[in-house]
Parts: structure tokens; C-alpha cells; sequence
């Protein structure tokens, strides 16, 4: 989530003012990995009620047919290939 704030919308890039931050916490979850720890942020992907998430609130949204995951209260978190945090979502759901 934080690495996310730190981007700018239009073009992907860190921020100017974060651009030092950015580095520190992308070091973070580098490390995170090559311990065998994938944090896994689910926000704009597509949602099906079969995944291991849980759904804090649903959204009623005009314009989509599908079922969306607006934001990531919690990501999931594996360590090797055990779920220790089950993601926590909210969802967009065809009005």
C-alpha cells in the first residue's frame, strides 16, 4: 500500500519527493522475497468469490460486469507456498 502512494497515477514513476523512500521500501520487500515471503496486493484484479480473500465491503459500481477488488485492506502473505495473512479486500460489484 505504501509503495503504491508513492507512485505517481499517470505515469507508474515514483514521485520526485518519494523518490528516496521509494528505494528503501522496494529494498524491504526484496528481501521480503528471497525469504520465501510474497506479499500479494489484489487491488484492480479481477474477483472471484473462490479465492482465499476476505471481503470487508462490497461496492455497487455502474459500468462493470464483473466483480473487481477496489482496494487491498490487507494483502495476502505467503511463506513458502502456506498463506500466514489472509488477504482483505473491497470490491466493486455491477450495480
Amino acid at each position: 500500500k505504501a509503495r503504491s502512494k508513492m507512485l505517481d497515477a499517470e505515469t507508474g514513476e515514483p514521485r520526485d519527493e518519494m523518490k528516496r523512500v521509494y528505494r528503501h521500501v522496494e529494498a524491504i520487500l526484496e528481501s521480503f522475497q528471497e525469504m520465501g515471503v510474497e506479499v500479494k496486493d489484489h487491488t484492480n484484479q479481477a474477483f472471484d468469490y473462490g479465492l482465499p480473500l476476505k471481503v470487508v465491503t462490497t461496492q455497487p459500481t455502474a459500468g462493470i460486469t464483473k466483480e473487481r477488488v477496489l482496494e487491498t485492506v490487507k494483502p495476502t502473505i505467503r511463506w513458502q507456498n502456506q498463506i500466514i495473512q489472509m488477504g482483505e479486500v473491497v470490491i466493486a460489484t455491477p450495480a
